[in-house]
């Protein structure tokens, strides 16, 4: 009788199962993908730092600086006086409702003054100016404030700096977009709000301090200070372009 023989096993490799050949393929195609990802990032970012080098030498470092410097400095226009003034008249002896009429008064005129505000920077040419006025404005608010704390005199302080927001916001826009063109307003709009939020956390610091360590109507007072940087930071934007 002969036996059969069984067929010599195949010392070849087994080949891989098809599910396992799907995951190095698509493992491939991901690592593939997150290098092409990588390599586009920084040449879009290059482009982009290229583009955003060639619009600031369009514009003078003088002019640039002037508006940067401009942005800090009228940066408590946006924040106000808010809770300095509430604690300031409640030392004062006013009470809790003649503390929030009067901060209620002062946010309506800055919403109220956002539409005329808008179409005075449209209609006058020396937009410099505008910004010029709502810089004295801020001053002459402040120093009733500080100095005539009367309840008349405070709610017409307060009128009066909250229609300086709806004058120098406008106002400043104008400014940005004659300086950097349509082109490069976004680049300006994010410098004016970085600009803007360092002046509003020094101006909170400084306004706290001397709050603090000295009294509450310093406050005011430093506010109307600080008309000096902010009337030079204004001249230093040139008009060549700005004032169109």
């Amino acid at each position: 009788r002969v036996e059969r023989m069984s067929p010599p096993p195949n010392p070849a490799r087994p080949r891989p199962k098809r599910p396992e050949v799907r995951s190095l393929r698509q493992r491939s195609r991901i690592r593939n993908r997150v290098a092409d990802f990588h390599s586009r990032s920084r040449r879009v970012i290059s482009e982009h730092r290229r583009a955003r080098k060639l619009r600031d030498r369009e514009v003078s470092d003088r002019s640039r600086r002037g508006l940067d410097w401009t942005n800090f400095f009228l940066a408590d226009v946006q924040m106000g006086f808010g809770s300095f003034l509430a604690f300031y008249l409640a030392e004062l002896g006013w009470s809790k409702q003649d503390v929030g009429l009067a901060l209620a008064a002062g946010g309506l005129a800055g919403v109220v003054a956002q539409i005329p505000g808008g179409a005075l920077a449209d209609a006058v040419r020396w937009k410099r100016g505008l910004v010029a006025l709502g810089v004295v404005m801020i001053a002459t608010s402040a120093l009733i404030l500080a100095l005539r704390p009367t309840f008349t005199l405070v709610f017409a302080a307060e009128i009066l700096h909250g229609v300086t927001g709806g004058i120098v916001g406008p106002a400043i826009a104008a400014l940005s977009l004659g300086l950097a063109g349509r082109h490069g307003m976004s680049c300006r709009v994010g410098r004016n709000l970085r600009f803007s939020a360092a002046g509003n956390a020094l101006t909170a610091a400084l306004m706290g301090t001397l709050g603090a360590y000295l009294s509450t109507s310093s406050i005011f007072i430093a506010a109307a200070v600080l008309w000096a940087p902010r009337t030079m930071s204004v001249r230093g934007v040139m008009a060549t372009k700005a004032d169109r």
